[in-house]
């Protein structure tokens, strides 16, 4: 069973990860009831032990880099990050670890219903990977709201370390996303790191 821990941006030397856990989702969140339901229905329908960590973003850090504090301050061999728009399928944790395992990939992404494995916009990575790219952080850590999942995609993709099953689910469930805009700076940011094939942090 997953256990649950709620912390906020701005108090995050309170949070605490006591190393027991081979895996630790982190969900980014702004909107608390929203999470918190969510939150019922990922632990409900895990059949796998972890830490599902609400972080809420009470600072505006957003997405990313709430996203890297608490990957950070944690310690798990693999790593999930979604959204507090999600909706998971059944034993979407289960099957993904046990995808993960058996394929010793570095990223899983997900089947949200749009990508189809060929972007992690929600994902499962393993920390040896990422750490190899990012030191001890999940995304690379100039994007502010967008691309950052795609360039992971991309390294993992390129790497032949990305898995997919579509039996993995966690759909996004956004009535909205078609009338948002990409951040331009960032998608700037991405265009560059894409030209110089996405340089590490050294």
């Amino acid at each position: 069973m997953l256990d649950l821990q709620i912390v906020k941006t701005s108090e995050l030397k309170n949070f605490c990860d006591n190393n027991i856990y081979d895996a630790v989702i982190v969900m980014p969140a702004i909107k608390m009831a929203l999470a918190k339901s969510l939150a019922k229905v990922l632990i409900d329908r895990a059949n796998h032990p972890g830490l599902l960590v609400i972080a809420n973003d009470d600072r505006g850090l957003g997405f990313i880099s709430t996203a890297n504090k608490i990957y950070e301050r944690t310690n798990s061999r693999y790593f999930a990050y979604i959204a507090q728009d999600a909706f998971p399928g059944k034993d979407w944790l289960a099957l993904a670890m046990k995808k993960m395992k058996k394929s010793g990939a570095g990223l899983l992404a997900f089947n949200d219903g749009k990508w189809f494995g060929s972007l992690a916009s929600f994902g499962l990575v393993d920390r040896i990977f990422t750490n190899s790219l990012y030191k001890n952080l999940l995304f690379y850590p100039e994007y502010k709201s967008h691309f950052a999942d795609t360039e992971l995609s991309i390294i993992a993709k390129n790497a032949n370390t990305l898995a997919y099953d579509p039996d993995c689910v966690m759909i996004e469930v956004d009535y909205l996303k078609h009338s948002r805009y990409q951040n331009r700076a960032d998608k700037k940011l991405f265009n560059q790191r894409n030209q110089n094939g996405f340089p590490l942090i050294a």
